[in-house]
């Protein structure tokens, strides 16, 4: 499937999936992912990389996670190691929307 594997995930919102949409993904959490025509939406963060997360810790991010008592260098430190695999998965997962189009 397209959207297999693990994606970045830095939310609180959830949604139902609208109605007469292509359902790609969804976790125990919320729906994840669909297509509605040459849309197409996510919830997670396939484009996140180093340098984003390192905006986003730098701007208020670190210290939202440690107040639920998560590790900025800790999801930093998975980020780093994981970020080739993701970027494969986005790539594919961009190729495959632009061909379905």
């Amino acid at each position: 499937e397209v959207l297999s594997g693990e994606w970045f995930q830095w939310h609180y919102d959830c949604f139902s999936f609208p109605h007469g949409v292509e359902k790609l993904a969804e976790n125990s959490a919320c729906p994840q992912g669909f297509r509605m025509g040459r849309s197409l939406a996510t919830q997670f963060h396939p484009e996140l990389d180093e340098s984003v997360l390192d905006h986003w810790l730098e701007t208020g991010g670190s210290n939202e996670l440690s107040g639920i008592g998560i590790s900025s260098t800790e999801i930093f430190d998975q980020t780093r190691s994981r970020v080739g695999d993701a970027r494969r998965r986005f790539d594919h997962l961009l190729e495959w929307f632009l061909k379905t189009v």
